[in-house]
């Protein structure tokens, strides 16, 4: 028996601000059935409400035993997070949260 491919992960936009959080949200809310890969290398500017998201999603995944991931986070997305003191949390390497 073969194991299923993994999901497709949930790209981020290059502007993550208000207006694509509900977006954001219900590739996540899809994504929640299993594992979930975040592609974040074409993250320009992270807005609260999409790191807000973010977090709630890793902390479910965490919940309930399944794996979280931020795929290949640019330097925008990872300095954010790293000035936001949440790289651990969003599963982020210390070399990959540097600013």
């Amino acid at each position: 028996m073969t194991s299923p491919p993994p999901p497709e992960p949930v790209l981020l936009p290059a502007h993550c601000g208000t207006v694509a959080a509900a977006a954001v949200r219900d590739q996540l809310l899809g994504a929640a059935r299993g594992d979930t890969a975040v592609d974040a290398s074409a993250v320009e500017s992270l807005g609260q409400a999409v790191l807000q998201l973010l977090l709630a999603a890793a902390r479910d995944a965490a919940a309930a035993g399944r794996g979280f991931a931020i795929l290949d986070p640019s330097s925008a997305f990872a300095g954010r997070v790293s000035r936001c003191g949440l790289a651990q949390s969003l599963g982020l390497a210390p070399e990959e949260s540097v600013a």
